[in-house]
């Protein structure tokens, strides 16, 4: 059979006779005469080539055959399914397939991805409909490299996974040698002033939106727990967040202004705190849905917004921006521990190296202590 057409598909298919398997290639059937007859000479060829392949053992094909998509959607299920992240893995998953998604897991190689990381690198990116079915086509810059770094990333735990039951090792194992070690350019953090806060507060129009964002900075809660709260969860004194990024129940304490906030919300049958933020949406797109609020209230009002125009993100404005303040206070001797304790990081070192920033004047004005001051 070789290589094959479907009445369902737009693409030719391989059949391999030694895995007894059906493989669909990127390669077009072709609209026009002589361009089917050119395609199937190309899947002629690839499909002699990766019988070649597997006659000749590359890349491990003593173990089970299956391909790159077969096997993704396995993981998906699996493991990405588990994850924190999913949202965001989904969201890349897409580009994996494209790239590698007709080829069995045993034809990935480490040429083979280091080919499309140069290109995704080099290749603008082309919106047909921006912003919509009715939009414009735009064409964008390549993807960032810390974009094309976080595919590779997933790339690396998706072949990983498939070791030992199709992989003997994965082609992309470790660190380094898929090509120039480019440094991603670290942007600087920002934290929100006082300033800022309190006009990108005054830009809410619901007040139950701004008590998220709030709740978010007080407590150092993260967004997607902020909205899952349920008024089950108010202790009084306290919030419980119950599932937490570090997979442990935590406590924050509530500030006097989210106790006001929280006592201010209109009644509802619900038994969430802002079920207006829910309605019947994922997470995923309950988060994007106030974040996108978050960027037009910051526009009003003025505040700077997003990483490209050195601005705030919500993050760096909720629980970086709260953390900072809490261990400038300096309340406890062991500040770290209690900062820790709120937001329930696992590591206190995460806290003093990404957290733990000091202003010029505050290396000033520690010198100037420990040795007596400016005469």
């Amino acid at each position: 059979m070789s290589a094959f057409t479907r009445p369902d598909s737009k693409f030719w298919w391989l059949y391999l006779e030694t895995t007894k398997e059906k493989i669909k290639t990127n390669i077009l059937i072709g609209a026009t005469r002589g361009q089917r007859a050119d395609n199937a000479l190309l899947a002629r060829d690839l499909y002699h080539k990766t019988m070649s392949d597997l006659a000749q053992g590359v890349n491990n094909v003593s173990k089970k055959a299956i391909t790159f998509n077969a096997w993704v959607d396995i993981y998906d299920r699996t493991a990405i399914e588990l994850h924190r992240g999913k949202d965001r893995e989904r969201q890349i998953l897409p580009r994996l397939r494209a790239a590698f998604g007709s080829l069995l897991l045993k034809q990935i190689t480490k040429d083979r991805v280091i080919e499309w990381r140069a290109q995704r690198l080099t290749t603008p990116r082309v919106v047909e409909h921006f912003g919509g079915p009715r939009g414009k086509r735009r064409v964008l810059p390549p993807p960032a490299l810390a974009t094309v770094k976080r595919e590779l990333n997933l790339l690396k735990s998706i072949l990983a996974a498939a070791v030992p039951t199709y992989l003997t090792a994965s082609p992309i194992a470790g660190k380094g040698g898929l090509g120039p070690a480019e440094k991603i350019p670290k942007r600087k953090k920002r934290i929100m002033t006082a300033d800022e806060e309190a006009k990108f507060l005054a830009g809410f129009q619901n007040p139950a939106d701004a008590l998220v964002f709030m709740i978010a900075v007080d407590c150092l809660v993260r967004l997607g727990d902020v909205l899952d709260l349920k008024k089950a969860d108010d202790l009084g004194t306290t919030l419980r967040i119950v599932d937490p990024k570090n997979g442990e129940e935590i406590h924050p304490p509530i500030s006097p202004r989210v106790r006001t906030a929280l006592d201010a919300l209109p009644a509802n049958d619900s038994q969430y705190l802002f079920p207006h933020r829910r309605a019947g949406l994922s997470e995923s797109e309950r988060r994007h849905t106030y974040l996108t609020l978050c960027r037009r209230v910051a526009t009003r009002a003025g505040v700077p917004w997003g990483k490209r125009v050195g601005g705030n993100t919500f993050h760096w404005a909720t629980r970086r921006t709260g953390a900072i303040r809490l261990l400038r206070t300096g309340t406890s001797n062991d500040i770290v521990s209690v900062v820790q304790a709120i937001g329930g990081w696992a590591d206190s070192q995460m806290l003093l190296k990404e957290y733990n920033e000091v202003t010029r004047d505050e290396m000033a004005a520690a010198v100037a202590k420990l040795h007596g001051g400016a005469k």
